[in-house]
């Protein structure tokens, strides 16, 4: 990190720690006003990152450099510290941090129209891989990711073999996590009585 960028994160860091004193850096009383405090420390972190994905839509050159916008290492440090503080205090990230989380994270989901993948938009997708599409522009085409087309093209719904799933399972130990919920009388049978790795 240049000297430059030392001096802006620094500054930033102190401004942080200057809103974090005024809102959850005071702790509540309770629960709800922790939260609320918590809430207010979250919609400056996502009006910080909204105006650094504006800068950088905007501008070739990282924003950073200049002080104009929070440096990546400052911003993470504090969703961590405010990750920590809601664990500590016992309340619920609030939205506006998931939405920093979502932002940090390059998630894409929320935000992209998906067409329906019925059984004819996966044949119609393995049709246009057959004539010469690259598993990108199909993916682009039907708004989901290069790996879906991928699998729609491997293992249809009807190849699905009950031998390959139990041994993915055993693979990944994912049973462990699924064994208790199985045996609930109150489950209401979400796991189907031909799974074979029902006991």
């Amino acid at each position: 990190m240049a000297k430059s960028q030392k001096k802006f994160a620094a500054m930033y860091d102190q401004l942080m720690f200057a809103i974090w004193d005024l809102t959850i850096g005071m702790g509540g009383d309770n629960h709800i006003e922790s939260f609320k405090l918590a809430t207010r420390m979250s919609r400056f972190i996502r009006s910080l990152c909204l105006k650094k994905a504006s800068a950088e839509a905007s501008e070739s050159q990282p924003s950073s450099r200049r002080g104009d916008v929070i440096p990546d290492a400052v911003l993470d440090a504090w969703i961590w510290n405010l990750l920590e503080d809601c664990r500590y205090q016992q309340v619920p990230p609030p939205r506006a941090l998931l939405d920093v989380l979502y932002y940090r994270l390059k998630c894409t989901h929320r935000t992209r129209s998906r067409k329906v993948t019925s059984p004819d938009t996966r044949a119609h997708a393995i049709q246009m891989l057959e004539g010469g599409q690259s598993l990108r522009d199909v993916a682009e085409y039907f708004a989901v990711n290069a790996s879906t087309v991928l699998r729609w093209k491997e293992m249809g719904p009807e190849d699905f073999k009950w031998s390959e799933y139990q041994e993915l399972m055993k693979a990944t130990q994912l049973f462990r996590f699924t064994s208790p919920w199985r045996n609930r009388p109150d489950s209401k049978g979400w796991i189907n009585e031909s799974d074979p790795l029902k006991k």
